[in-house]
Protein backbone atom coordinates (compact mmCIF):
# COMPACT_ATOMS: atom_id res chain seq x y z
CA UNK A 1 0.00 0.00 0.00
CA UNK A 2 2.74 2.39 1.05
CA UNK A 3 5.12 2.08 -2.39
CA UNK A 4 1.51 1.94 -4.40
CA UNK A 5 0.63 5.66 -2.34
CA UNK A 6 4.64 6.76 -3.37
CA UNK A 7 3.15 6.84 -7.16
CA UNK A 8 0.12 8.20 -6.71
CA UNK A 9 1.54 11.51 -4.75
CA UNK A 10 5.14 11.87 -7.01
CA UNK A 11 3.05 11.16 -9.96
CA UNK A 12 0.32 14.62 -9.68
CA UNK A 13 -1.38 14.17 -12.97
CA UNK A 14 -2.45 10.60 -12.52
CA UNK A 15 -6.02 10.55 -14.73
CA UNK A 16 -6.49 6.71 -15.29
CA UNK A 17 -4.61 3.18 -14.02
CA UNK A 18 -4.26 0.37 -16.25
CA UNK A 19 -4.53 -2.89 -13.90
CA UNK A 20 -2.89 -5.47 -15.34
CA UNK A 21 -1.68 -6.95 -12.65
CA UNK A 22 -2.15 -10.17 -10.81
CA UNK A 23 -1.14 -13.65 -10.04
CA UNK A 24 -1.67 -15.84 -13.01
CA UNK A 25 -1.19 -19.94 -12.48
CA UNK A 26 -4.39 -21.64 -12.53
CA UNK A 27 -2.23 -24.94 -10.91
CA UNK A 28 -0.46 -22.63 -8.53
CA UNK A 29 -3.63 -20.61 -7.36
CA UNK A 30 -5.29 -24.53 -6.28
CA UNK A 31 -2.10 -25.67 -4.56
CA UNK A 32 -1.67 -21.94 -2.72
CA UNK A 33 -4.87 -19.86 -3.01
CA UNK A 34 -4.05 -17.80 -0.11
CA UNK A 35 -1.50 -16.51 -2.21
CA UNK A 36 -3.82 -15.58 -5.08
CA UNK A 37 -6.56 -14.06 -2.18
CA UNK A 38 -4.08 -11.72 -0.40
CA UNK A 39 -2.09 -11.07 -4.13
CA UNK A 40 -4.92 -10.68 -6.47
CA UNK A 41 -7.93 -9.30 -3.86
CA UNK A 42 -5.85 -7.10 -1.36
CA UNK A 43 -3.71 -5.62 -4.07
CA UNK A 44 -6.73 -4.46 -5.94
CA UNK A 45 -8.39 -3.15 -3.14
CA UNK A 46 -5.69 -1.34 -1.99
CA UNK A 47 -5.15 0.30 -5.57
CA UNK A 48 -9.28 1.32 -5.95
CA UNK A 49 -8.94 3.05 -2.13
CA UNK A 50 -5.81 5.31 -3.47
CA UNK A 51 -7.57 5.82 -6.57
CA UNK A 52 -10.34 7.19 -4.62
CA UNK A 53 -8.51 9.36 -2.35
CA UNK A 54 -6.09 10.82 -5.06
CA UNK A 55 -9.09 11.30 -7.57
CA UNK A 56 -8.21 9.03 -10.04
CA UNK A 57 -11.87 8.18 -11.86
CA UNK A 58 -10.53 6.03 -14.99
CA UNK A 59 -9.28 2.26 -14.44
CA UNK A 60 -9.13 -0.37 -16.90
CA UNK A 61 -8.99 -3.47 -15.65
CA UNK A 62 -7.65 -6.73 -17.30
CA UNK A 63 -9.98 -9.43 -17.17
CA UNK A 64 -9.87 -13.40 -17.91
CA UNK A 65 -11.92 -15.76 -19.73
CA UNK A 66 -11.34 -18.16 -16.59
CA UNK A 67 -14.13 -15.71 -15.01
CA UNK A 68 -17.23 -17.79 -17.17
CA UNK A 69 -16.05 -20.85 -15.46
CA UNK A 70 -16.99 -24.26 -17.73
CA UNK A 71 -18.47 -22.53 -21.05
CA UNK A 72 -19.91 -24.83 -23.73
CA UNK A 73 -18.61 -22.96 -26.39
CA UNK A 74 -15.71 -19.82 -27.53
CA UNK A 75 -15.42 -17.01 -28.32
CA UNK A 76 -17.11 -15.70 -24.98
CA UNK A 77 -18.81 -12.60 -24.83
CA UNK A 78 -19.98 -10.38 -22.40
CA UNK A 79 -23.55 -11.99 -23.19
CA UNK A 80 -21.92 -15.33 -21.83
CA UNK A 81 -23.41 -16.06 -18.30
CA UNK A 82 -20.82 -16.51 -15.37
CA UNK A 83 -20.50 -20.17 -13.89
CA UNK A 84 -19.16 -21.15 -10.93
CA UNK A 85 -14.82 -20.31 -11.20
CA UNK A 86 -13.03 -23.66 -11.70
CA UNK A 87 -9.92 -22.23 -9.64
CA UNK A 88 -9.12 -19.34 -6.91
CA UNK A 89 -7.52 -17.50 -9.95
CA UNK A 90 -10.37 -17.52 -11.67
CA UNK A 91 -12.48 -16.77 -8.48
CA UNK A 92 -10.25 -14.04 -8.05
CA UNK A 93 -10.97 -12.61 -10.72
CA UNK A 94 -14.64 -12.82 -10.58
CA UNK A 95 -14.25 -10.90 -7.35
CA UNK A 96 -12.32 -8.14 -9.06
CA UNK A 97 -15.06 -7.58 -11.60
Amino acid sequence: YNALETVFIEEKDIIGVIHFAAFKSVPESVDNPFKYYHNNINSLLNLLELALKYKVNNLIFSSSCSVYGNIASLPVSEDTPLNKAICTYAYTKQIGE
